[in-house]
């Protein structure tokens, strides 16, 4: 994978807060992703549906072995790498399933944690969150509203 034009890509991402990069995971590694993902948001008991009814399922990744390769993916990597972060660490990963018809939308916030660090004052980004979309969205159906 390689980006064009990634300093302006990195710019974005940092005056904004945000950069899309399309194309990063292949078409067939989304599609395996969808069917597992479907799967778990299907078992997930009732009481964690409701508990977690304005986020949406939070299914965390650690719970199949199937999720290894989006959370590993090379060309995610190398791109993170060509934007000037060559050692990202996974933190964490969640499948959220969120269908806009039944659940209320959730109100404006910020992700993130670490806010008592230096570096959380600075224009260096501490923290990315990388997201793969499994369907087809826009604004009717669930898409994220980013404000820069």
């Amino acid at each position: 994978m390689n980006l064009q034009h990634p300093a302006q890509l990195r710019r974005q991402l940092i005056d904004e807060g945000y950069c899309h990069l399309p194309g990063i995971a292949p078409a067939q590694l989304i599609e395996q992703t969808r069917q597992i993902a479907d799967r778990m948001a299907q078992e997930l008991p009732d009481e964690l549906k409701q508990k977690h009814r304005l986020q949406g399922s939070l299914i965390d990744v650690y719970t199949h072995p199937g999720m290894a390769q989006l959370i590993a993916l090379p060309s995610a990597l190398e791109a993170l790498h060509q934007l000037g972060f060559p050692q990202p660490k996974f933190y964490s990963g969640y499948i959220i399933s969120k269908p806009p018809e039944t659940a209320p939308a959730l109100f404006w916030h910020q992700d993130g944690f670490g806010w008592n660090e230096p570096i959380s004052y600075t224009n260096t980004p501490v923290q990315f969150f990388l997201m793969y979309y499994l369907i087809d969205t826009n604004r009717h159906n669930g898409c994220l509203h980013v404000i820069p």
